[in-house]
């Protein structure tokens, strides 16, 4: 039995002991690559590298790793160990201002090794890195003081994987306002996690950190989403300040060696201070106070950062920067008019109208006050239109009677006042429940619209004072009437007057083929009236008339900002009644719709909000047919992205983000087309899109001068410590392409002086 036992121990030994480095081979290697390092570093002037035994310890963890996968890489899937500056922390110190990693793996090795073989693999391992222009950089680095080594065998294939970290410790700024960082500590891990797919919006938040009257503010537009980012009472913001002596050339940076933070904390803020000291007046947005800046700042240059603090624990430190960003412009679409064949405008017909107006009491027949006939004996009328309404309050019979009675009294003063005899008269009369739901969208009474008429006329009955319905009802008994005057014109005058006469004409009569003639032809000329096509029995018209909405809506397009409360009027007309409607008029109508709906969200005052309301996202949607065309789709998109953003609501916004992401990822766009996307992505705190865009352009030299810029800015925004080849390259490319420019940028925010590398570039380049 003991026979058998010392067998297996010997077969072990065999087997395991021998198939890999033994802890004399670490040692004799771990000396041998130190000196290879350190030979080199002296030939160019540089100190050796001293050794460190966190730094030794990061460096196995991340040898053990890549063995147990058998995978290069300077990545690692556990959260708390997944970069070198992780691993570095976990091993036991906090204190490396920056730190950098090399890493490989040797050929197959035959086991056990001679101290001679060993000797090799170390010369061969030196030569791997020296080789590569990366790990090259890294071991003549000048900035990096100490570093150290590990190594791990990968058993089965027989090959050794290599790890060297560098790094530099930190030192301790003068001037804390705190000896103990006002009590707060710092998380053991970077806490991504706990904000899930938050953390492109918690960037822009504390790129939204403002110095002003010596205070540090936070100036966010999205109170919502602050909320859901610091949810707990102990979740909060520190303004960190970083002054530019500390980032100097011709010295190494002066970053604390505190894990809180690198440069003079002010005292934190949490959730309950920052949203009682809210200074915003509208109720979306966020202007909070984060602190005073030192009187000892006063004459230094300087530039906060921020200590993003979840559960009363530092867990990120986030550094401003700035990335150009723009809502994207509505894409060129031209709306679809209507062409009636073989039909042609007129020369004679209603040539000029007047539109009079007739306010009337509740449950009276007789209006306040005649208008008076400003055109009276000045031609001969042609026709008269007659709109009367009654109200949408008591009774339906009786207000069908208040209305038709009302269109009688209306007609009878105009008959008294003027020549009518043989003159066609048209006289149309309703309840007036369209300004009645329009009326309740655009005082935010949405839910009124849902009930039944019955209930709504028993709510205003009761005495409901939740609107003035005194107000609104009188404004829906308002009645109109419009005198056409009968003219001619010559076959030689002008296309835009023959078209005007056409229209008048036209809808004054019920000519629907003319009308769209008319309409079809104005919309060449370069010059419309838009006063003629919002004027009562016109503008009536086309709101109630499903056959010119089509035309209409391409004319209305054209000078839909005139009247902005009229655009949306004339939308909002069609919202219940889109079956009515072509694919065609759809489409048109939501041309117009976006073009409103940009210009209402430009302005944003209570008066477009309002509108705005009336045109909410789920009403137009009804509108939206399976033939639209794509860019028309987009500016709608688009359109809904702006008013979903205005009011917070995170499902509209992914909704319609996704959607116009969709559009474009398969795109070929010319580069001034691509600019502006990406400036939109940055709009939208979606960093990570535009690198996804630009980068690959970037690696194809497809990049112009502001793209090299726009990626670069919007990198260091998204992740201002990385270290990365790419990241490296695409500043070096910024500073070929454009040195002042470049210079420029980094001097104001220099904070990314805080890159070692990108540093060097900085004070070799510029002045």
């Amino acid at each position: 039995m003991f026979r058998k036992s010392l067998f297996l121990l010997f077969l072990f030994i065999h087997l395991f002991g021998f198939s890999q480095l033994s802890e004399a081979n670490k040692a004799q290697l771990r000396t041998e690559l130190a000196n290879h390092v350190n030979e080199l570093r002296i030939s160019l002037g540089l100190p050796a590298l001293i050794e460190h035994d966190v730094l030794q310890k990061a460096a196995y963890l991340h040898s053990t790793y890549m063995a147990k996968y058998d995978m290069l890489s300077h990545d690692e899937k556990k959260g708390s160990l997944a970069t070198p500056a992780k691993r570095v922390r976990k091993s036991g110190s906090k204190d490396f201002e920056i730190i950098g990693e090399n890493i490989l793996y040797s050929e197959k090795q035959e086991f056990p090794l001679r101290k001679k073989e060993v000797a090799e693999l170390a010369k061969k391992m030196f030569m791997q890195w020296k080789k590569s222009p990366g790990h090259y950089a890294n071991m003549i680095d000048p900035e990096y003081v100490y570093g150290d080594f590990g190594f791990k065998t990968q058993s089965k294939k027989k090959i050794v994987y290599a790890t060297q970290v560098f790094g530099k410790l930190g030192v301790r700024i003068e001037g804390q306002l705190s000896n103990n960082a006002f009590g707060l500590r710092a998380q053991q891990q970077d806490c991504d996690g706990l904000f899930k797919n938050l953390v492109n919006i918690l960037t822009n938040v504390c790129n939204s950190v403002v110095i002003e009257d010596g205070q540090a503010k936070l100036y966010y537009h999205d109170l919502a989403y602050f909320k859901r980012i610091f949810s707990g009472p102990k979740d909060g913001l520190a303004v960190d300040l970083i002054t530019k002596e500390q980032l100097e050339c011709g010295q190494p940076n002066q970053l604390d060696l505190s894990p809180v933070y690198d440069g003079v904390l002010i005292q934190p803020r949490y959730r309950k201070e920052l949203l009682d000291s809210n200074e915003a007046l509208s109720e979306y947005r966020l202007i909070a106070n984060l602190g005073k800046i030192p009187e000892s700042f006063n004459h230094k240059k300087y530039l906060p950062s921020i200590v993003v603090i979840k559960n009363g624990l530092k867990c990120k430190y986030l550094v401003p920067a700035n990335a150009p960003s723009k809502n994207y412009e509505l894409r060129p679409f031209d709306p679809v008019p209507y062409d009636p064949k073989n039909v042609s405008l007129i020369h004679k017909g209603v040539i000029a109208s007047e539109e009079l107006h007739y306010n009337f009491k509740t449950n009276i027949i007789t209006p306040i006050n005649y208008p008076k006939i400003r055109e009276k004996g000045t031609g001969k009328v042609h026709s008269i239109n007659i709109v009367s309404y009654s109200s949408i309050e008591g009774d339906s019979l009786k207000n069908i009677s208040l209305h038709e009675s009302r269109g009688e009294t209306i007609k009878r003063h105009l008959t008294g006042q003027l020549k009518t005899k043989g003159i066609p008269i048209t006289i149309e009369t309703y309840e007036n429940w369209a300004k009645m739901y329009f009326q309740l969208n655009y005082l935010f009474a949405d839910s009124l619209t849902l009930i039944p008429k019955r209930e709504l006329r028993d709510l205003i009955a009761a005495g409901d004072t939740t609107l003035y319905w005194d107000s609104l009802l009188f404004d829906q008994r308002k009645s109109t009437a419009n005198i056409n005057y009968y003219g001619e014109i010559s076959t030689s005058t002008s296309l835009k007057a023959k078209t005007e006469l056409s229209l008048r004409t036209a809808l004054a009569t019920g000519n629907w083929n003319l009308a769209n003639k008319a309409m079809y032809e104005m919309y060449k000329v370069e010059s419309i009236d838009p006063e003629l096509l919002l004027s009562g029995y016109v503008f009536d018209a086309f709101k109630a008339h499903p056959e010119l909405v089509q035309n209409a809506a391409a004319l209305l397009s054209r000078c839909y900002d005139h009247d902005i409360y009229k655009s949306a009027e004339f939308i909002n007309s069609w919202l219940q009644r889109e079956k009515d409607l072509s694919p065609t008029a759809l489409s048109n109508l939501l041309h117009l719709y976006a073009l409103t709906g940009v210009k209402l969200l430009k302005t944003w005052d209570i008066s477009a909000k309002r509108l705005s309301n009336v045109l909410h996202p789920t009403k137009v949607e009804r509108l939206i047919h399976e033939n639209i065309p794509p860019e028309l789709m987009l500016n709608i998109q688009l359109t809904f992205l702006q008013y979903y953003g205005h009011t917070n609501d995170a499902p509209g916004i992914n909704k319609s983000f996704n959607f116009i992401v969709e559009y474009f990822t398969d795109a070929n766009l010319p580069i001034e087309d691509t600019k502006n996307l990406v400036k939109f992505f940055n709009k939208w705190s979606r960093y990570d899109l535009t690198n996804k865009f630009l980068i690959p352009m970037f690696d194809a030299d497809k990049l112009d001068t502001e793209a090299t810029f726009i990626l670069a800015h919007t990198l260091t925004k998204y992740n201002l410590s990385t270290d990365e080849p790419k990241y490296i390259a695409i500043h070096e490319k910024a500073a070929e392409l454009d040195r002042e420019q470049w210079c420029q940028w980094i001097n104001e925010e220099f904070q990314i002086l805080r890159n070692h590398k990108i540093k060097r570039a900085f004070c070799a380049l510029c002045d």
